[in-house]
């Protein structure tokens, strides 16, 4: 088992839990800019349904493959260490990993503009630290088509089940590791990168000052 495998068993699970929530193109493959009023409006939030699909793709892949048994849940406050700045209020699913070291990775499902399981929070630990919301944006203008826009939720989950992952809660900031880098939420207040390397590296050699979320990867 490696990524690359888990990432197929994805994509095949995907070709039949997907088939009502079509993809489609980038609007600007050229990178021309957006309209301004594109920055007020989402003329079809349903389309990010195909989001909720992609994470059921996954929890099948991550059952099938035996990493991990699925848990239906009812949303709660309590599943989450920090409330998500929209709670998913449909359903939540956990997926609890075999090994022993390894931390679950959470979907909650949400409304978006009127339209049921159009956004996914996804989440890490016991209770779940929130790693991201998505989409991240749903204007026209922030439409990236969906190949990217799955890309990048695989790129999330993957962080996760690799064991990747290092979440840090500190005084004023939350901070996680990214293949594109370190997201920061909140006022990183003179941290350097040295600094951050540091939170990382304590996280990951069980000495950290800060609650954390840290984990082995799940195959």
């Amino acid at each position: 088992m490696d990524s690359s495998v888990l990432r197929a068993a994805t994509r095949d699970a995907f070709k039949k839990v997907g088939v009502h929530t079509p993809g489609w193109e980038d609007p600007r493959p050229g990178g021309e800019p957006p309209d301004d009023a594109d920055f007020e409006k989402c003329d079809d939030p349903a389309k990010f349904r195909i989001l909720a699909a992609r994470a059921e793709a996954w929890c099948e892949a991550l059952t099938q493959t035996g990493l991990a048994e699925r848990e239906n849940l009812e949303p709660a406050d309590e599943l989450w260490q920090e409330l998500p700045e929209t709670p998913p209020d449909i359903r939540i699913v956990r997926l609890r990993p075999k090994k022993a070291a390894s931390v679950p990775l959470v979907f909650g499902f949400g409304w978006l503009m009127g339209e049921p399981e159009a956004y996914v929070v996804v989440g890490a630990g016991e209770p779940a630290a929130v790693i991201s919301l998505q989409p991240q944006c749903a204007c026209d203008a922030c439409d990236i088509g969906s190949d990217l826009l799955l890309q990048d939720f695989d790129d999330i989950v993957m962080n996760i089940v690799s064991g990747q992952l290092v979440h840090v809660t500190a005084d004023q900031f939350t901070i996680h590791t990214s293949p594109q880098g370190p997201v920061v939420d909140g006022q990183l207040a003179g941290q350097t990168t040295s600094d951050l390397e540091q939170l990382f590296a304590d996280v990951r050699a069980g000495k950290s000052q800060y609650p954390s979320v840290y984990g082995a990867r799940w195959w």
